[in-house]
């Protein structure tokens, strides 16, 4: 049986949504907490019924709302084709979710995690060779 998840690059929306990414970016990042409460304070007055469907459009819209803010502008403040909140895979399948990314001297480093694994310590590795690794 072939891997779903073997096609190698970032891993779009219809294989992990943007609640996941959420969820494993708070739990990975406490920091990041406090922006997405009062996003969701913001996003939540233009929702009037607490009916489930709404509830569902609520959730879905604070979720992908955080998760394209922080990527957006971690891409703009490093310069980085990789932002906050992506996940990338390679050919065998692989994942790595990008937690963070900061810029040092000329080089851009990115923190990440294996999403498939709850006790996976984090690790970090230049942009570069986070590339590479994809190509794998």
């Amino acid at each position: 049986m072939k891997n779903p998840f073997s096609k190698k690059g970032p891993v779009g929306e219809k294989k992990v949504n943007y609640q996941t990414r959420t969820v494993l970016l708070l739990d990975a990042r406490n920091d990041l907490v406090s922006g997405y409460f009062s996003g969701a304070s913001e996003i939540a007055k233009k929702f009037e019924s607490k009916a489930i469907n709404k509830f569902e459009d609520y959730l879905y819209q604070t979720t992908k709302a955080f998760i394209m803010t922080i990527n957006e502008m971690s891409r703009q403040m490093t310069g980085s084709s990789v932002g906050i909140g992506d996940i990338l895979s390679n050919s065998k399948g692989q994942m790595r979710f990008i937690s963070n990314v900061h810029k040092e001297k000329k080089d851009i480093f990115l923190s990440w995690f294996d999403p498939n694994d709850a006790h996976s310590r984090p690790s970090s590795c230049t942009e570069k060779t986070m590339l590479s690794w994809m190509e794998k």
